[in-house]
């Protein structure tokens, strides 16, 4: 069994799961946003390469630098890609159900 007493710190990595979850889940609804607002398709897939860019910058290995190892310039900047792609996710529930 673990002892988690031993460690100071545990973490795990929910961003990188959060994001291939969303682009997964948005590649199942592409054909949806295709035919009823490809612009919108467009603009996710725009925003979804920006975070990826941002993101790529930060690999280490085959993993990623920690957020503490991060200057608040590299924070400033994930925070702003991942926000502005934050607006056109909740516009897809909308389309998709047709409304």
């Amino acid at each position: 069994m673990l002892r988690f007493d031993r460690f100071d710190a545990l973490t795990f990595d929910c961003y990188g799961t959060l994001i291939d979850w969303e682009s997964g889940l948005l590649a199942a609804l592409r054909p949806v946003l295709d035919e009823k607002d490809p612009a919108l398709a467009k603009t996710l897939d725009e925003k979804f390469a920006a975070v990826e860019s941002s993101l790529g910058k930060h690999r280490r290995g085959d993993g990623w630098r920690l957020h503490n190892e991060l200057s608040q310039t590299e924070l400033k900047e994930l925070t702003d890609v991942i926000n502005a792609l934050a607006e056109p996710i909740s516009k897809v529930a909308a389309i998709v159900a047709g409304k």
